[in-house]
């Protein structure tokens, strides 16, 4: 098996083990605060994907021009993305506070929220 199909598979445990623990967290939340969660959420969704879509433009601007090696352009690229998720899960986390979450769904967003980093970590890791 490549390093890619390796780093993906380990990806996706993680992302999968994450998407488990945040559904079982909202099961605990009252039926107003589901709704609450997917208003907060759905308004920032097309900016999101657009900052992503942004990110991925810009690694592969950076491959096409070929200013760097595929590792160096990678790093920065897999630097930019944590930063990003490093900002939404702050500003999530911030959300989630002000609107009086309770903080037993707040500490399993976080964790939730830190194995999809951990996985993206070692994904990029495995992969440079």
């Amino acid at each position: 098996m490549s390093e890619f199909g390796l780093s993906f598979i380990i990806l996706m445990i993680f992302v999968l083990v994450s998407r488990a623990i945040s559904e079982k967290a909202q099961r605990h939340l009252s039926d107003e605060k589901k709704v609450e969660l997917l208003d907060l959420f759905s308004r920032s969704g097309t900016a999101n994907l657009a900052v992503v879509i942004g990110i991925v433009a810009l690694y592969f601007l950076l491959l096409e021009l070929n200013l760097w090696s595929i590792n160096i352009t990678t790093a920065i690229y897999a630097c930019l993305f944590l930063v990003y998720i490093g900002i939404s899960t702050q500003r999530s986390f911030n959300k989630l506070r002000a609107h009086s979450f309770p903080s037993e769904f707040i500490k399993t967003y976080l964790l939730s929220t830190a194995l999809r980093l951990l996985g993206i970590i070692v994904f990029f890791l495995i992969i440079i």
